[in-house]
């Protein structure tokens, strides 16, 4: 497992409506800044979007996921 300064918190975002974006970001504790690691976006439907999701969370090693609810929903509803 690679090393990661306890001072920074890796993070998920993902809005999973029409054109879907997935945002792995590192948030730093001390300094307040938010470092960018990894984007995908596309339109994904709903079992690729999870691959990515977990496969970016794998390779980031997050503590959390953040997910925009209302379109999960609405893709959860298309399947």
């Amino acid at each position: 497992k690679p090393f990661v300064p306890r001072h920074l918190t890796n993070i998920i975002g993902v809005d999973a409506g029409p054109g879907s974006a997935i945002v792995g970001a590192s948030v730093d504790s001390v300094s307040g800044v938010l470092y960018i690691r990894a984007v995908r976006c596309g339109n994904m439907p709903p079992d690729e979007l999870y691959n990515q999701i977990f496969a970016m969370g794998h390779q980031l090693h997050v503590r959390t996921i953040g997910i925009d609810v209302t379109d999960v929903e609405k893709v959860i509803c298309e399947l």
